[in-house]
């Protein structure tokens, strides 16, 4: 069986597998691939018999279901983070395991780490494209904003000059009747006096 794995701070969860199909995500602590990312290494940890590992023989998927018993697994870096794992495991032991097997699974563990950049990197191509296009949407726009912002200014000039225009053609009037009452109110005081 082979897994891609990834962790976290409390779950592994596997991004891919073969041959483990009921398992989608378990507890990190009876995860063998947390002692993959612990290493200081990027060597591949290989436990040919995890009954005989003090690290691994009391493991609940070690001493039960479903009873496992090889792990080899190769850490996954992406920008300098162990993220995961690329590991094989299976239900019987295999001392037969040789360092040649070990480099091919660490060979095949860089072109999984490349996948991961490359997606990341298409991602971000992808946010980059989004961003250039709504820079050249704005840029696109920004000149008939600007039309459109002369001519606010031209048409509140003008208004500004009708306005004053016509406050100097016609003087500002008073209603007649206040007009009149004046001067009747100054008739009337001139005839007391």
């Amino acid at each position: 069986m082979s897994l891609v794995s990834m962790v976290d701070l409390d779950r592994i969860w596997l991004a891919s597998r073969i041959g483990l199909d009921n398992a989608e995500e378990f507890p990190r602590d009876i995860g063998f691939c947390s002692y993959t990312i612990l290493e200081d290494t990027e060597d591949v940890l290989v436990v040919r018999d995890l009954t005989q590992d003090p690290r691994f023989s009391s493991n609940p998927i070690v001493a039960g279901p479903p009873h496992l018993r090889f792990y080899a697994g190769a850490v996954l870096v992406i920008e300098g983070q162990k993220i995961g794992s690329l590991c094989l495991v299976d239900y019987q032991p295999h001392p037969e395991f040789t360092q040649e097997q070990a480099r091919t699974l660490r060979e095949i563990a860089n072109v999984i780490e490349g996948l991961f950049e490359q997606r990341r990197y298409r991602t971000m191509d992808a946010q980059n494209d989004t961003v250039r296009m709504t820079l050249g949407v704005l840029h696109s726009l920004r000149g008939p904003i600007s039309v459109l912002q002369e001519e606010e200014e031209r048409l509140g000039k003008a208004l500004q000059e009708c306005i004053a225009e016509e406050s100097r053609e016609s003087p500002p009037t008073t209603p007649s009747m206040f007009t009149d009452a004046s001067a009747s109110a100054a008739i009337t005081m001139n005839q007391q006096h």
